[in-house]
């Protein structure tokens, strides 16, 4: 998986010349959806165009993830049609416990008899789900969490606004960091994407609660979301400055400010982002 994702763009697997066309986009990642975004009656035609789509995208050098359906509405028939040798990383739709991340590594493991280089992350889309993040993120095989905003809102009965949106998309975030894994979403509906400068205030506002990429449902959001996530040359400017005078003052006041181990951490975090 690759270090930096800022966008991750949901495609039907439905839709073969629209998900072949997806890598000029420009999204980090390239979303396959089987679950909300394919009506029931093209659900097998999805599956059956599967392999094909991975293969195409990969070797366009896309990084693939997929969005299975829940395993009790066809989601084992959904990683049974993934070929053996080809691993997406798994988007887990509305998690709710630990037990089903498990429930999910295991039908990958009866399925393809390994575990290995099998990735997920579970997407939190209820309150039930947002109190028990962090033991979630912290599965094995687990390399993030995302916030399904427009779910949430729903199931939670609030507004799919930022204003009530913003607290639980933060808890969703910590229990990432708590497991040292990424969050990816934003506190706001994704569903209207003609208005960008909305989405792109969310997009603001999930980075600064802890969100490392956006959730994207059309082609239009994802420069967006790779501006907004990108390190501002502000930010490079004091993290090169951190670094900088960190090796000759050490944790001691310099023209920055104290320079101590949380600073001189988020310093490198920094350039380690642009340099990925």
């Amino acid at each position: 998986m690759n270090q930096l994702i800022r966008s991750l763009l949901f495609v039907p697997a439905s839709k073969e010349e629209t998900a072949i066309r997806a890598p000029s986009r420009g999204a980090d990642v390239i979303i396959l959806d089987l679950e909300d975004g394919v009506p029931a009656e093209q659900k097998e035609r999805a599956r059956t165009n599967l392999p094909t789509l991975i293969e195409n995208l990969e070797h366009q050098g896309a990084e693939v993830w997929l969005r299975p359906n829940a395993l009790d509405q066809d989601g084992r028939a959904d990683i049974d049609a993934v070929q053996t040798h080809q691993n997406p990383t798994l988007l887990l739709p509305k998690v709710t416990s630990a037990d089903e991340v498990e429930a999910y590594a295991e039908a990958w493991f009866h399925l393809k008899a390994t575990r290995e280089n099998l990735s997920m992350v579970p997407t939190i889309e209820d309150a039930g789900g947002m109190f028990v993040a962090a033991s979630i993120a912290g599965q094995p095989n687990v390399v993030g969490l995302a916030f399904g905003s427009e779910d949430f809102a729903t199931s939670a009965g609030v507004s799919a606004e930022i204003d009530a949106l913003a607290v639980p998309a933060q808890l969703v975030s910590l229990a990432a960091a708590a497991n040292a894994c990424p969050a990816y979403g934003i506190p706001d509906s994704i569903s209207n994407y003609h208005d960008l400068e909305r989405f792109s205030r969310a997009a603001e506002k999930a980075r600064t609660i802890g969100y490392s990429g956006a959730l994207c449902i059309h082609p239009a959001q994802v420069n967006i979301a790779n501006d907004t996530f990108r390190p501002t040359e502000a930010e490079i400017e004091w993290a090169q400055s951190v670094i900088a005078q960190a090796s000759e003052t050490g944790a001691v006041g310099s023209t920055i400010g104290m320079i101590d181990a949380p600073i001189l951490a988020r310093a490198q975090n920094i350039l380690g982002s642009i340099e990925t």
